[in-house]
């Protein structure tokens, strides 16, 4: 299941992402005025295309479905702690953990 939401996720924000950049170069007209304040962080878009609208739209999904992927690397070794030899080869054991699923 959380595959398939982030599979979807991406095939929105990539659609949005599209569908404003075919809109912006058909030179769809229109106005849009976006003021956006949040504690200290001031973004302000002023007399943009809806096409502009739809692509930041898009991106804004896309980072938020991006996969989030944790890269575990655990070394064990042969030899006791106590004792280090050279020439003693180590395994290593990779895994990757999806956050926010349980299907791996």
């Amino acid at each position: 299941m959380y595959r398939t939401g982030i599979i979807a996720g991406i095939v929105v924000g990539a659609s949005l992402i599209a569908f404003g950049a075919i809109l912006t170069v058909l030179g769809l007209s229109g106005s849009i005025e976006w003021l956006l304040k949040v504690e200290g962080l001031e973004s302000r878009l002023v007399n943009a295309s809806p096409g502009v609208l739809f692509a930041i739209a898009g991106v804004l999904v896309v980072i938020v479905y991006k996969p989030r992927v944790k890269t575990v690397l655990h070394v064990l070794t042969e030899q006791s702690p106590s004792e280090p030899q050279k020439g003693d080869a180590a395994k290593t054991a990779v895994r990757q953990e999806f956050y926010g699923g349980s299907e791996r």
